[in-house]
């Protein structure tokens, strides 16, 4: 992700962005001239799966695998979490866009 581009899941503006994205790639396509031989544009697309893999690969090997609580405290009472709706923080404190929105919320 470009560091100079900060995000927050949520519509409209998500979707919006990444249709732009999609369409500013799109034109690019369409503005590039044709490859010379199949064999180039096999060979980039052979490297683009194969860090893609590896990526997801490193991803996946990183996993823990740790199982939420059954229930948890709320009010200070149980509260089982196989009921009703549960909001989701994700946060990842690898990820600098995560680390510095954490910072910024802790500030208010």
């Amino acid at each position: 992700m470009l560091p100079w581009v900060k995000r927050v899941v949520g519509p409209p503006g998500f979707f919006i962005g990444d249709g732009l994205m999609l369409l500013l790639a799109v034109m690019a396509g369409i503005w590039s001239r044709p490859p010379e031989s199949l064999r180039s544009a096999v060979l980039v697309l052979g490297a683009v799966v194969v860090f893609a893999l590896v990526s997801y690969g490193a991803g996946a090997v990183r996993q823990t695998g740790v199982k939420a609580p059954e229930t948890i405290a709320v009010d200070g009472q149980p509260y089982s979490l196989e009921h009703g709706k549960i909001f989701l923080y994700y946060f990842d404190p690898e990820c600098m866009h995560c680390f510095d929105a954490a910072k910024r919320n802790v500030a208010l």
